[in-house]
């Protein structure tokens, strides 16, 4: 019985280690790129089991090479899992190795999370929230984020194209992308970029879009290559249902901040204030137009 336990343990690590690093490291960037940074983090520990040298332009199969740079992205995938010390651990494994520093994309990264993970003298690292189902946001709640009736727009439709082929651009997206198929970050920014022109209405509908293809805020969210983001869409959705005066609207979006974790009691900062001043104002409109209703 026990020669057949270790068969079978000696038959798992055989098959383990005929996977080559390259395989683990791409798996490990495939999760990365989708925000599953559970399987990455395992994806990335398998590669470096397998090969613990880092290089840049490795070679993998027939022409192809890569920037082998798995300490960096194990750490990333550690602090996005909550483990700061293993993040902190991995991010000085590649800091020391200097290798990441050389590469373009690694020097980004390098530099945006020794922010967080190493904050000035005084403050803490920000552990992002947990990871939570995507039903904790349910679609037919997205409906009352919608007025009954829109607002007028401010722009044309000819100007929202311009605006859309540079921002397909500026995510790295091909510019024959249908809006309809665009991922959640073209949206978003959409919804930034219309607020920006003064059309609050296309903000919302922007806006909405990028809620119902990434339902949970990020506070620090990967959009395209080394571009992150505070992807914040109810505190945004509210803040351009006030300009409209859909007061109902801008309440429910801010209970939807609440509820998803963009805004934090125990935490003051600019989201906060933010959040606290809108509410404010939302509140302070209903109670009139509620007194207005009851004479």
């Amino acid at each position: 019985m026990r020669s057949i336990a270790f068969a079978l343990v000696l038959v798992a690590t055989v098959a383990m280690a005929a996977v080559p690093w390259y395989v683990s490291y791409e798996e490990g960037l495939a999760a990365f790129k989708d925000g599953d940074h559970a399987a990455a983090r395992a994806h990335f520990e398998a590669a470096l089991a397998t090969r613990a040298e880092e290089g840049l332009h490795v070679p993998t199969e027939g022409l192809h090479s890569v920037d082998y740079l798995p300490h960096l992205y194990l750490a990333i995938a550690c602090y996005h899992t909550g483990d700061v010390e293993a993040a902190r651990r991995q991010f000085e494994a590649a800091d020391s190795s200097a290798v990441a520093a050389q590469s373009g994309t690694g020097k980004a990264l390098l530099d945006h999370y020794r922010t967080l993970l190493f904050p000035a003298a005084g403050g803490a690292v920000v552990v992002p929230p947990p990871p939570a189902p995507v039903s904790a946001v349910p679609s037919v709640e997205l409906d009352t984020l919608r007025a009954t009736e829109r607002g007028s727009v401010v722009l044309s439709d000819e100007e929202v194209a311009r605006v859309a082929q540079n921002t397909l651009t500026r995510c790295g997206l091909s510019p024959n992308t249908a809006t309809g198929s665009a991922p959640w970050y073209f949206h978003y920014e959409m919804g930034q970029r219309m607020a920006e022109n003064g059309d609050p209405q296309r903000a919302v509908d922007f806006l909405i879009a990028a809620a119902s293809r990434k339902p949970l805020p990020d506070s620090s969210a990967r959009m395209y290559g080394m571009w992150f983001v505070a992807y914040l869409p109810y505190l945004e959705i509210a803040a351009n249902h006030v300009m409209l005066g859909n007061w109902e609207c801008a309440f429910n979006a801010l209970k939807l901040s609440e509820e998803t974790g963009e805004v934090d009691e125990s935490r003051v900062n600019e989201t906060f204030e933010r959040h606290r001043s809108l509410l404010d104002e939302v509140e302070a409109q209903l109670e009139a137009r509620q007194r207005q209703e009851e004479e």
